[in-house]
C-alpha cells in the first residue's frame, strides 16, 4: 500500500512539472501584463476558445496546458503566464460566465407572466422551456 502511494504521489508531482513546463516555455513579461490586467478589473469577452481581455485575444481551451497565451495580438508567438496566474485567469473568466448565466435566468424569471414571487421557476433542459 505504501508503494502505491509513492506511486501516485510521485506521478502527481511529475504530472505538475509537465504540466508547467510544457509546451511553451514561461514568459515573464506576459505573466507581467495578465497580472497587471487581471488585478485592475479588466474586460472579459469570453468566446468558445479564446476571451479577450482589455482587447487581448487569450487562449482559453485545454486548461492548463496552452491556457493563457496570447492567441493574437502582437503576430509572434509567446510564452504562456505562470500557473497561479493561469488559475486566476480561470477564475476571472468563470465568474463572467456564471454572471451572465445568472443574468439570463433573471431575465427569463421575469419575463415569464405567470411567475409568482418566490416561486421556483425549472427550465427543461432538452427543450429549454419553461413547462
Amino acid at each position: 500500500m505504501l508503494a502505491f502511494f509513492l506511486i501516485y504521489f510521485g506521478l502527481s508531482a511529475l504530472g505538475l512539472v509537465c504540466i508547467t513546463l510544457m509546451p511553451f516555455p514561461y514568459d515573464t513579461k506576459w505573466n507581467a501584463l495578465l497580472k497587471e490586467m487581471l488585478d485592475n478589473n479588466p474586460s472579459i469577452k469570453p468566446g468558445e476558445y479564446t476571451v479577450k481581455v482589455n482587447g487581448i485575444e487569450i487562449w482559453a481551451s485545454n486548461f492548463p496546458y496552452s491556457y493563457g497565451q496570447v492567441y493574437s495580438f502582437w503576430g509572434e508567438k509567446t510564452g504562456k503566464p505562470s500557473l497561479i496566474t493561469r488559475f486566476r485567469l480561470r477564475e476571472a473568466v468563470n465568474r463572467v460566465k456564471l454572471d451572465e448565466i445568472r443574468r439570463k435566468a433573471n431575465t427569463l424569471a421575469t419575463d415569464t407572466a405567470s411567475a409568482i414571487p418566490g416561486e421556483v421557476i425549472v427550465v427543461n433542459p432538452e427543450t429549454r422551456t419553461i413547462p
